[in-house]
């Protein structure tokens, strides 16, 4: 005190350059820190901060201590260090270089990373393309909502160079769009088109095909695309219920256009069941088939008038999910099938409307003439 009164600025640096804090009591401690900081003994309040603690410290001579601290050369990660700079941050007390050092050794909550990624971005400061990385990556690795993210990904996807990560989250995004989790938007759209031209990924593809299936028209190169990705993903196995929705404007597969397909979303390797129920109590189990990761499928060709009701139990939970009816909705199926003369010939008979009945039976027979004739043997 004697030297701070006679403004003595030398001494007190001496006194405090070469003082033993471990003699001192704690709450003289944090007063000594604090004139360390202010008389610019940047090391040694450091490194008693590290021992003494630093929250009671004044915020703007902290500050001090700790850009100080990130100017060394070489700085790294250090747990006091990452604390002080959190410590200042929640305290609305920011610079350039603490928020970067939060932004490049973040480790915690995405929200709070968000948060600090989006004050950054607020405050046009700058950010790395490291740490765009990190906070993607870290959006993959816990399922948060892609589209929440939207933003960050585009800015990267225009100028970033890991472009396995650009792949990976627009696979992310396409899947989250396909259970139903996300929508995407007509600019996401068109990238996902641009990247799914270059590479054969089954994923961005079945989203493109079922943003498609939401239109009232189509072009006739979309047309094109879905008549063939379908057609090649039916082969593979892999079918789902948006499909469906080309019904009267794409030429489907059989299995496609007529069954009636129940489809059910889960994260899990354990078999998925399928409970049906008939009118006289009878219950059969179907395992339903992942036709694609955490996507399980089963289809039934119904005639008219069959109508069941079905379960879907999953190991994974153990539990059962409410009953719904399964039956067929012939207005949807191709007219011009076997199977869809069968269903109108059952349809009118039920009705009793036998001239639809007689004309039904006439095409059914028309068309088993022209099929036998087209499958005869060449001689």
């Amino acid at each position: 005190e004697h030297y701070q009164e006679q403004n003595d600025d030398t001494m007190i640096r001496q006194i405090l350059d070469e003082i033993d804090l471990s003699q001192i009591s704690l709450g003289r401690c944090h007063e000594l820190i604090e004139l360390m900081a202010k008389y610019n003994l940047h090391a040694k309040a450091y490194a008693a901060m590290e021992i003494y603690g630093f929250k009671k410290c004044d915020k703007e001579r902290l500050m001090k201590v700790v850009e100080w601290r990130l100017r060394q050369p070489e700085v790294a990660y250090e747990g006091i260090l990452f604390q002080m700079c959190q410590y200042l941050y929640q305290s609305e007390v920011k610079s350039i270089a603490t928020v970067g050092y939060l932004q490049k050794y973040f480790m915690g909550p995405i929200k709070e990373f968000f948060q600090v990624f989006s004050d950054s971005w607020l405050k046009e400061l700058p950010i790395d393309d490291e740490v765009c990385e990190k906070l993607l990556a870290q959006v993959l690795f816990v399922n948060e909502n892609p589209i929440s993210y939207y933003q960050i990904f585009y800015d990267y996807y225009i100028k970033g160079i890991n472009r396995v990560l650009v792949k990976a989250f627009l696979c992310y995004i396409a899947y989250n769009y396909i259970v139903d989790k996300v929508d995407i938007t007509d600019d996401l759209m068109a990238i996902l088109q641009k990247e799914a031209a270059s590479t054969d990924n089954r994923v961005m593809q079945l989203a493109i095909l079922k943003r498609y299936s939401k239109q009232s028209e189509l072009a006739m190169s979309e047309i094109e695309y879905v008549d063939y990705h379908i057609s090649q993903m039916v082969k593979e196995g892999i079918m789902m219920k948006f499909m469906q929705d080309f019904r009267g404007r794409v030429t489907l597969p059989y299995i496609v256009e007529n069954a009636v397909l129940i489809e059910f979303y889960m994260n899990t390797d354990l078999p998925v069941n399928l409970l049906v129920h008939d009118q006289e109590g009878e219950t059969k189990t179907y395992q339903m088939k992942q036709v694609f990761p955490g996507i399980f499928l089963k289809e039934f060709l119904l005639f008219s008038g069959e109508e069941f009701r079905y379960q879907i139990y999953t190991e994974e939970t153990g539990k059962k999910t409410r009953r719904a009816p399964l039956k067929t909705d012939g207005s949807k199926t191709a007219t011009d099938s076997f199977y869809a003369l069968v269903n109108q010939m059952i349809d009118a008979r039920e009705n009793g409307d036998q001239d639809a009945y007689r004309l039904a039976c006439r095409n059914y027979t028309r068309y088993q003439d022209i099929a036998k004739q087209l499958l005869k043997p060449i001689l």
